[in-house]
């Protein structure tokens, strides 16, 4: 194996380094289909794996990188929808109330209160899900480069 990467480094690193070593090795303008056969399997495989790290942006480690960014931020989407519905629904009961003024001043009905809690539970399962995707993305880049 031409590469191996250190354990102190981050996994952005790994593939930089990675891809820095490809391109040491091999002279990506000027490569074509003849000078890829004549190499050896090992040294094909290896191109190949180089190829794909420099030019495939849809590759897995990619793919998780970019979900690590939006699927948080859906996330936090949905629990502000949600906490949207709440408030109404809290503003529904405190019309509804025999005395809205009395019924307003508790904590459970106050409809700020429903729209805090989902924000700040959106928030923390979105930052969960940034940090669970984040440590598979660093796991998949290490094994892969």
């Amino acid at each position: 194996m031409r590469h191996t990467s250190s354990g102190s480094s981050s996994s952005r690193d790994a593939k930089d380094v990675f891809i820095s070593g490809c391109r040491n090795d091999f002279d990506f303008s000027q490569i074509t289909p003849e000078k890829i056969s004549k190499l050896s399997k090992e040294n094909q495989n290896y191109f190949h794996k180089c190829d794909d790290a420099i030019n495939n942006k849809f590759s897995v480690d990619s793919l998780v990188y970019y979900s690590s960014f939006i699927l948080p931020i859906i996330c936090i989407l949905i629990f502000i929808r949600i906490g949207k519905k709440h408030y109404r629904i809290a503003e529904e009961k405190i019309k509804n109330a025999k005395y809205p003024v009395i019924f307003a001043r508790k904590p459970e009905n106050n409809p700020s209160n429903s729209m805090e809690i989902a924000l700040v539970i959106g928030g923390v399962l979105a930052a969960l899900i940034y940090i669970l995707i984040y440590i598979v993305y660093i796991i998949i880049v290490e094994i892969k480069y």
